[in-house]
């Protein structure tokens, strides 16, 4: 039989069976009846007479739906039930969720690891080296003497009311090397299945509370020594969690942690420090032996066990519930490549798609605005062209050289007001300009304006919060634009010395220079300051769209900006050695039995 390869190069309503046997045909070297079976379903109608499906493109295209939407087999089977009454008689299409899925069977084939973070050798690092402490009333097994992790000239050490009563000269355990990890795990018998069970603690941390939020909420309490404590700490980790770290500074954020931890010991109970607490002093070792942290964390693996959790049909065999779905839709989006269509499942879609190109509809209006603002947008648009910047450069030096008694600030001033009319006389009184700049010259024709109403915060040069969402139509191109409420510079913008950049909403400023273009805008919150309500912390928040219609958008990995370029510099040349763990700062009295 004779195929148009080339005709049906560019057909995709067409299914391709055949090609997805070719594929898989190696697989089924000893198993030749199972793979007559699968020919056979392929080639059968679907009923007789019916030419569009066949008994295997039925089922395959079904589980599709099945899997794409969570499909219980309670649920599947009443569907191919009814479809089955609706279907004639002679039909071939399977009557339940089994039968559907012994059809499938023959393209299906069908470690986990514990450490136990309790106890004494908790420290997976250390092991029998672990520093730990029973507490005599509570039983509980801490782990403090991070003093030993200080250099041996370190005025921490000598301390003793600050600490445990006791001076700390020890050397801090070195790690186990790879020879010592290789004897300790040499015997391990690893067993799969439920017939192991393994001991695992996950501490469950929320990095957008550490490293943003917490550090905000201590400002107006606790003392000042205890709130920059516990700020460090924040710090701290917010400057791993980044996804680039200079090596050079591994050592210096090393050296803060070991600090940061001691003084945590100043200020909180024996009973705060659990394992999690201790392991903290190793992260920068990870990092410099195993990369940044962003590549290693366990929230790609949580958000997948909520997916594997969804697969769970049988609460009585989840396991076995969640291997079946498992292999179902793995099967399914194999077979998907091969069907004309249907959408890939498993894959969920970007949030924006669709809405970084084409027009937006909701709110939008073509409004006539005053000449003043027009021109101050389009003005805007032409100092931030790339194409537009020789000819500003030109009318310049014209117009100091036409001036060159003024001062900067008035050649400034009057380019600003003369430049629309100069560039549109000069570019179209002649023909060599590209169409972006012809077009520009012409000026913009309407605009299309909205109001805000879920406004988002910008922050380029300024801070400030959007008021309008503009869109000025050059007939060939949009150009999209914020008009925005600024807050003032000078008065209204400051940074303190933890690093926190504060600004006070209510100082208006900038009220000439109102537009910038959307390309330029980052988004931030601003958080009421709990310690100065008149002032507002500026948290950053990560870019979510990047690139226009013309470009491709970047799924980029989530990264909270850092508050400071460092941790903030602790000054213990002169620490006192007295208890710190005792709080004067309320009138609540001592429980007294």
């Amino acid at each position: 039989m004779y195929v148009d390869n080339e005709a049906n190069e560019d057909d995709e309503s067409e299914d391709r069976l055949d090609e997805m046997f070719r594929d898989v045909g190696e697989e089924f070297t000893n198993r030749s009846n199972e793979l007559d079976e699968l020919l056979n379903d392929s080639k059968q109608p679907l009923w007789p007479g019916c030419s569009k499906y066949t008994r295997l493109s039925a089922v395959l295209k079904l589980f599709n739906l099945k899997a794409g939407n969570g499909w219980s087999d309670k649920s599947f089977t009443a569907l191919l039930d009814l479809i089955n009454d609706m279907l004639p008689e002679d039909n071939g299409l399977p009557k339940s969720t089994y039968d559907a899925k012994k059809i499938m069977c023959p393209i299906a084939y069908g470690n986990l690891a514990g450490y136990s973070v309790k106890g004494h050798k908790a420290c997976p690092i250390r092991e029998d080296n672990t520093c730990y402490t029973q507490l005599v009333h509570g039983r509980k097994t801490v782990y403090l003497g991070h003093r030993r992790f200080l250099d041996r000239a370190h005025p921490y050490r000598r301390l003793k009311k600050a600490f445990n009563g006791q001076q700390d000269y020890t050397d801090a355990p070195q790690p186990m090397t790879g020879i010592e990890v290789y004897e300790r795990v040499k015997g391990i018998n690893v067993t799969f299945g439920k017939t192991q069970k393994l001991k695992s603690q996950r501490g469950k941390r929320s990095r957008a509370n550490v490293e943003q939020l917490l550090p905000v909420a201590v400002r107006g309490i606790l003392p000042k020594k205890l709130r920059y404590t516990i700020i460090r700490f924040c710090f701290f980790f917010n400057a791993i969690c980044g996804k680039v770290i200079d090596p050079d500074k591994l050592d210096e954020l090393q050296n803060g942690i070991i600090v940061t931890l001691c003084q945590l010991e100043m200020y909180f109970p024996p009973s705060f420090f659990d394992v999690m607490v201790h392991l903290v002093v190793h992260l920068v070792r990870e990092i410099k032996q195993c990369g940044p942290a962003y590549l290693r964390w366990m929230y790609p693996f949580e958000r997948y066990m909520k997916v594997l959790k969804g697969y769970v049909r049988n609460r009585y065999r989840p396991e076995a519930s969640i291997v079946e779905s498992y292999i179902a839709e793995e099967v399914t989006e194999f077979c998907t490549e091969y069907l004309a269509g249907v959408e890939a499942i498993g894959l969920s879609k970007y949030r924006h798609e669709g809405r970084s190109a084409g027009k937006g509809t909701r709110g939008r209006k073509v409004a006539g605005m005053p000449r003043e603002d027009i021109e101050e947008a389009h003005l805007y648009i032409l100092h931030n062209t790339s194409e537009v910047e020789p000819y500003l450069d030109e009318h310049k030096a014209l117009t100091k050289e036409q001036n060159p008694r003024k001062t900067d600030m008035w050649i400034v001033s009057e380019h600003n007001r003369t430049f629309i009319s100069w560039f549109k006389n000069k570019v179209l009184s002649a023909t060599n300009y590209s169409e972006t700049v012809r077009w520009l010259a012409h000026g913009p024709l309407h605009f299309s304006s909205s109001k805000d109403k879920n406004p988002v915060i910008a922050e380029l040069s300024y801070y400030g919060v959007i008021e309008e969402i503009w869109e000025v139509d050059y007939v060939q191109f949009k150009v999209p634009m914020f008009r925005c409420k600024w807050v003032d510079s000078k008065h209204g913008v400051k940074a303190d010395e933890l690093g926190f950049t504060l600004v006070d909403l209510n100082r208006e400023g900038h009220k000439n220079e109102q537009f910038i273009m959307a390309s330029q805008a980052k988004q931030v919150f601003f958080v009421t300051d709990p310690s100065d309500k008149k002032w507002s912390v500026v948290l950053h928040g990560k870019r979510q769209i990047t690139g226009d219609g013309n470009e491709d958008v970047s799924y980029e990995i989530e990264e909270i900006p850092p508050f400071s370029s460092s941790l903030l510099l602790v000054i213990i040349d002169n620490e006192i050695d007295e208890v710190h763990a005792s709080r004067d700062d309320h009138h609540e009295g001592l429980w007294e039995n």
